[in-house]
């Protein structure tokens, strides 16, 4: 509601001034009540004189003060901080590094990815300059004249000397393999392979037929017995891990149950029966209720979290028990079969296996015993037979059929050194510069990645907490900043009050808590749109707080006085001093014996005084509480006769 502040701003808030102006209306009224004088013999103590002075219509309020701007900082990654840079209280610029975690991973992500930019860049110049190096050029040509080189020599039989010694040394070695295939001629070292070979297979049989060894039912017994041991102490461990869960459970259940009792005393404390806040917004100690409630809340909110949290890590442990109990009996059942298999010996069909490379060692043996099978001497001969022709070609020319391969071969040389010179395919260049794209959104990617393990000041202001220290991990909010540049106190005023101010109002700053401090604001913001708060319609309005006093605190409360109107030197009449008249007002003077009435014109009111426009002058003296009538007769202020 609109209120009034009359002289100089108070530096107490406007309580004081409410207080004072009943105590004197009291002692003004005082002698009519008591004594019900007639006013035509009213006393020198009813009257007052009117003055000039200072008047003042404005609305009074409080709020907060609030930061320009505030904000929760976190890094945009995990990782394990490296380094914390500031502390709290300390002010920090635009940009500053506040803290850095360790990012050397993230540094191998970037070159690995600058790498393969590089990479993906060389490709598409390749693929733009015709796909080809000049050492690929002259690979490819150099496989061209090869060819027809080969060529030439397939048509004409052109071949070298050494080219004809090499196919003779070819049919000699073919030959002599023949020899080896007919006559059986071993060498010894063959047959002491073939010998080594039949003794490995009859030791391998005989070890199988012996059955199991001591040592390896040894091994599969204590196999076996590690796996029980295991076993149990799975049980006991997950045993032990749900037990303890369990109990944290029950802890955090317990939390949940005295944060609702809590929460029920201090809604209890602070609402009636309907549901309704106890105090108003103006009324003292109306914040500090809605904080211990709001304070409540999130301490009954925050107790079920932790409950949430609990149960699902008992609900985990239950599981995990399932899983690695599970496990370990799997181990034993494992181990069991192992030593099982071991008791049991070698299976016929290992028997088996083991006589038929036994038998086939001896039988490669008496191969090299006796010489080389029919199939042996007619491979052998057909050896012969290419490694004669070959000779022959090289001393007479190729066959239609080789010429024709060898110009084959020619052509597809030359179909390869072509491609390498043509120009590119739209289908490649789009191919190659998709890929370059890709790989620079992956460096850029990876330069995020590793800004991100650096955490700066998104603006300039005073670090207010600090929760990260170096070699913790980071996650969450791990800083607190705000911005004191520009204070300012949020308001929430009625419609009533809502409709009386403008932005730019001068308003007086006031703070309880700072007996001498005191400044003046401006009304720097409106909301446009009404909010309901419980029940009551509101707007929020802005004060800008241009003093930037260490002393004033973020969060402090500031009473308000916003200034409607403002007046010096002007002709003030008490409002007690004011009867009705008609459309306009009139006040009462004494007159001889008896009181007249003075019509007078009035300007703004404070809600104590009102300024008088015409009617009256400095000096004058008028009835402080008048009779509702002008005439002399015996009524009292309140109608009684004496």
């Amino acid at each position: 509601m609109a209120e009034s502040s009359s002289a100089q701003p108070k530096k107490r808030g406007y309580k004081w001034f409410v207080i004072g102006g009943a105590v004197i209306l009291v002692l003004v009224l005082l002698p009519f009540v008591l004594g019900g004088k007639d006013p035509a013999t009213v006393s020198a103590s009813t009257t007052t004189t009117i003055q000039r002075g200072r008047l003042v219509s404005s609305v009074l309020g409080s709020g907060t003060i609030n930061p320009k701007q505030s904000l929760d900082l976190s890094f945009q990654t995990t990782g394990i901080v490296s380094t914390v840079l500031v502390s709290e209280g300390q002010n920090v610029v635009a940009g500053q590094i506040l803290a850095e975690l360790d990012d050397r991973n993230l540094a191998l992500s970037v070159l690995s990815a600058e790498a393969n930019l590089q990479s993906a860049e060389a490709r598409l110049r390749q693929t733009q300059d015709g796909n080809a190096r000049p050492e690929d050029l002259a690979a490819s040509q150099a496989s061209v004249d090869n060819a027809k080189a080969n060529l030439q020599k397939t048509v004409t039989g052109n071949s070298t000397s050494a080219d004809i010694a090499a196919a003779q040394a070819s049919v000699a070695n073919a030959e002599a393999q023949l020899r080896k295939a007919k006559n059986g001629t071993a060498t010894p070292a063959d047959l002491a392979n073939a010998e080594a070979s039949v003794r490995s297979a009859q030791a391998k049989l005989d070890d199988l037929r012996a059955g199991p060894k001591p040592e390896k039912v040894s091994s599969a017994q204590a196999t076996l017995d590690q796996a029980k041991s295991s076993l149990e102490q799975v049980k006991s461990d997950t045993s032990k891990a749900k037990t303890q869960a369990g109990l944290d459970r029950d802890t955090a259940a317990n939390a949940v149950r005295n944060a609702q009792t809590s929460l029920s005393q201090i809604y209890w404390e602070t609402h009636d029966e309907a549901g309704n806040w106890k105090k108003k917004p103006d009324d003292a100690g109306y914040q500090n209720d809605v904080d211990r409630y709001t304070n409540a809340q999130r301490d009954e909110q925050d107790a079920q979290s932790k409950l949430n949290a609990a149960q699902l890590a008992y609900d985990n442990a239950v599981t995990q028990e399932g899983l690695d109990i599970a496990n370990a009996e799997a181990k034993v059942r494992d181990a069991e079969v192992q030593l099982q298999t071991v008791l049991k010996g070698a299976t016929a069909l290992e028997i088996t296996q083991a006589e038929a490379a036994l038998d086939q060692a001896k039988a490669n043996l008496d191969k090299l015993k006796q010489g080389g099978t029919v199939d042996d001497v007619a491979a052998a001969q057909a050896n012969l037979d290419q490694a004669k022709a070959n000779l022959r070609k090289l001393t007479q020319g190729g066959t239609a059929a080789d010429v024709a391969a060898a110009q084959a071969n020619v052509d597809q040389a030359e179909a390869n050194r072509d491609k390498l010179t043509a120009p590119p395919t739209d289908t490649d260049l789009a191919i190659q510069a998709a890929a370059v794209s890709q790989s620079e959104q992956s460096l850029k990617q990876a330069q995020l990645q590793r800004d991100n393990a650096t955490l700066r000041a998104p603006f300039a202001g005073v670090i207010t907490s600090v929760s990260i220290v170096p070699g913790g991990s980071a996650s969450g909010v791990v800083m607190h900043i705000l911005d004191r540049s520009n204070l300012y106190v949020e308001l929430n005023l009625s419609e009533t009050d809502v409709a009386l101010v403008a932005l730019n109002q001068k308003v007086e700053l006031t703070i309880d808590a700072l007996d001498t401090w005191n400044t003046e604001g401006v009304v720097s913001y409106i909301s446009p749109v009404a909010e309901v708060s419980n029940g009551v319609v509101i707007y929020r309005v802005k004060i800008s707080v241009p003093s930037n006093d260490p002393l004033v605190k973020v969060g402090m409360t500031v009473n308000t006085n916003i200034i409607l109107s403002e007046k010096s030197d002007v002709l003030l009449v008490p409002n007690s001093a004011l009867l009705p008249k008609g459309s306009g007002r009139a006040v009462q003077v004494p007159d001889g014996a008896g009181v007249r009435e003075v019509d007078v014109v009035t300007g703004i009111s404070d809600g104590s005084f009102t300024e008088v426009l015409s009617g009256l002058n400095a000096g004058d003296t008028i009835i402080a509480v008048p009779t509702a009538a002008s005439d002399s007769g015996s009524r009292g202020l309140f109608g009684g006769g004496r």
